[in-house]
């Protein structure tokens, strides 16, 4: 079993064509982490993990952002092999700069606008939770 500071090897990573599933069994099979244990080193509780390596997410969101980054953190694992076996893309970059010209953006538009846009994002990002693919 590796301690916590070890990594798996890079050649070992599981493929772009592995499932949640499959993903939280390499990691266990790779470092000896039971599901309890893959749980606390993520910050969610072993049924989130428990309902990944059953399929049965629940609702049709899918695993939560966060949950997948440290995940893909923790295990030194490529974030778009997590979000891909999660069944989404995983998200661009986004550097302090970016944020602060968007938000100046958003800023200059009007309530209405705003709220349009709030409603457009939401829906992007629902649709990349769903794993679409394009736009």
């Amino acid at each position: 079993m590796r301690d916590h500071d070890s990594q798996p090897a890079g050649p070992d990573h599981p493929g772009e064509d592995t499932d949640l599933a499959q993903l939280i069994q390499w990691v266990t099979d790779t470092t000896g982490d039971n599901q309890s244990k893959i749980a606390r080193r993520i910050g969610v509780a072993p049924a989130t993990v428990n309902a990944w390596v059953h399929r049965t997410r629940g609702g049709t969101r899918g695993p939560n952002k966060a949950a997948l980054q440290r995940l893909a953190a923790e295990y030194r694992i490529p974030e778009t092999t997590v979000f891909a076996a999660a069944g989404r893309k995983a998200p661009g970059p986004l550097s302090g700069d970016a944020r602060d010209r968007l938000l100046a953006l958003f800023e200059e538009l009007t309530e209405e606008q705003q709220r349009s846009q709030e409603v457009q994002l939401r829906a992007l990002v629902e649709y990349n939770r769903q794993g679409g693919s394009g736009v």
